[in-house]
């Protein structure tokens, strides 16, 4: 096993909901992903997304909470960043995917 695959390993038993015998979360919520940014943590994000896709993880619905992207400027995505939200395409085939964008998004224009 690699060095960067043993890092990105998360405790995931606590508060998760049983049947038959696999652990399975109601809901997972990731916050502030900022695609784009210098500072988005991209692979280990790829390596999460894809353990709750195989099943390791397996979860009802995934929530993305606040900044899914640093900016609107796509050219800033790097190669990690375009993989996860292919991973996200095609867990949306598999789960719910609810996108909870920041409050400063939601400003009246009225």
């Amino acid at each position: 096993m690699r060095e960067d695959e043993r890092t990105a390993r998360l405790p995931f038993e606590l508060n998760a909901r049983t049947l038959t015998g696999i652990a399975v979360y109601d809901a997972v919520v990731v916050s502030d992903i900022h695609l784009g940014s210098d500072n988005c943590q991209a692979k280990y994000l790829v390596h999460f997304l894809e353990s709750i896709r195989h099943g390791s993880m397996p979860t009802k619905r995934l929530i993305l909470n606040g900044d899914v992207f640093d900016s609107i400027d796509f050219r800033r995505l790097k190669k990690q960043h375009w993989r996860i939200l292919s991973t996200l395409r095609k867990l949306s085939d598999e789960i719910e995917i609810t996108m909870d964008p920041p409050r400063s998004c939601l400003i009246s224009w009225a």
